[in-house]
C-alpha cells in the first residue's frame, strides 16, 4: 500500500466518524444504564467474549465467490503473522473498521447464529474462517473470554519461571521424542520452583529463566492457554518453539477480585454500539440510493 493511498484512507476515516457524530447523538438514559445492569446482575457467572472483526460485504449474491475468496486471502495473511488491527483497518468494510475491528465484550445470545456458533468453538487468541452472515463475510478474532461480573483473569498476577530443553527446527523423529520423555520425566519430577534450579546440565534442561512477576494479560495466548488452569509448581506441558521446547512453572499466583462495571463505562459502551448501528443502517442506505456514473 502507497503512502498516498494510506493518507487517503485514514483521511476517508476520520471523516467518516465526524459526518456519523454530527449526523447521529444517541442518548442514553438512566432507565437503560440500570437495566444493563440488572440484566449483568442476573447473567453473573456467565460466559463473555471480547472480539474483533474483519468485515467484507457481498451486496449481491453473484459476489459471494468473489468475497469469499478476498476473506481467505486477508485470514491466510493474518496466520502468516499480519497484525488483525491494522488488517481490519485497512480492509474491513464493518463499522468497527476505525477502531481495529474492535468489538468489545458481548454474549453469544447477541451475536448471530452463524457467528456465535464460530466463537464458542474458538479459543483466545485464535481467528476464525470466514464466516457469512447477513450480506457479509466476517473473520473473527477472539481476544478473551471471562465470567460476567466474576474476576478479570486477565489481571492474575504470577510469579513465572521457565525451563528449556534444546530441539532443532529440523530434529528427527528420534530427537523428537527424546526431548519428550526428558520434559515428560521433569513435569513428573518437579514439584515446586525450588527444584529447577537443579535441572540445567545432568537434569537435562539446556537452560532456565526467571520471569518474574507477570500479568496473565501481557503472555502470549499460546503461553497463557498453557499456565491458565496450571497448579502451582507443576510444570506445563511442552511448548514447542522454532529452537527448544518450554515448560512454564508458577511459583505463585495473585487472584484478581471480581470486577463489576461503572455506570459511566456501561453508558459509554451503549453509546458506541448505538452509533456502530447507526453507521451500518446509513451505509446500508447510502449504498442503496447511489447512483456510480461511468463515463
Amino acid at each position: 500500500i502507497t503512502l498516498h493511498t494510506l493518507a487517503e484512507q485514514v483521511s476517508a476515516d476520520m471523516l467518516w466518524r465526524k459526518l456519523i457524530r454530527q449526523s447521529f447523538l444517541p442518548r442514553i438514559s438512566d432507565e437503560e444504564v440500570d437495566r444493563i445492569i440488572a440484566q449483568r446482575e442476573a447473567a453473573k457467572g456467565e460466559t463473555e467474549y471480547e472480539l474483533a472483526e474483519i468485515v467484507l460485504r457481498a451486496a449481491k449474491p453473484e459476489d459471494r465467490l468473489e468475497t469469499l475468496r478476498a476473506s481467505n486471502k486477508l485470514l491466510e495473511q493474518l496466520r502468516r503473522g499480519a497484525t488483525f488491527p491494522v488488517v481490519a483497518r485497512q480492509f474491513s468494510q464493518g463499522s468497527t473498521a476505525a477502531n481495529g475491528g474492535d468489538i468489545g465484550w458481548v454474549q453469544l445470545n447477541q451475536l448471530p447464529a452463524e457467528l456465535a456458533k464460530e466463537v464458542q468453538n474458538m479459543t483466545p487468541g485464535e481467528v476464525g474462517a470466514p464466516i457469512f452472515s447477513d450480506g457479509s463475510y466476517h473473520i473473527l478474532l477472539l481476544k478473551e473470554s471471562r465470567e460476567i461480573l466474576g474476576p478479570d483473569i486477565t489481571l492474575t498476577e504470577m510469579h513465572l519461571k521457565q525451563i528449556f530443553f534444546d530441539l532443532p527446527e529440523d530434529a528427527d523423529a528420534q530427537q523428537q521424542q527424546d526431548a519428550k520423555d526428558l520434559s515428560d520425566i521433569v513435569r513428573s519430577s518437579v514439584t515446586s520452583c525450588d527444584d529447577i534450579g537443579a535441572l540445567v546440565g545432568e537434569g537435562g534442561a539446556s537452560r532456565t529463566s526467571d520471569l518474574g512477576r507477570i500479568m496473565m494479560g501481557e503472555l502470549p495466548p499460546q503461553i497463557r492457554a498453557a499456565v491458565a488452569d496450571l497448579e502451582i509448581g507443576v510444570p506445563s506441558d511442552a511448548i514447542r518453539t522454532p529452537t527448544e521446547v518450554v515448560l512454564m512453572v508458577i511459583c505463585d499466583r495473585k487472584e484478581p477480585p471480581d470486577q463489576a462495571p461503572t455506570k459511566d463505562s456501561i453508558t459509554q459502551r451503549l453509546h458506541e454500539r448505538r452509533m456502530a448501528m447507526m453507521a451500518r443502517r446509513y451505509l446500508r442506505d447510502l449504498q442503496r440510493d447511489a447512483i456510480i456514473d461511468i463515463r
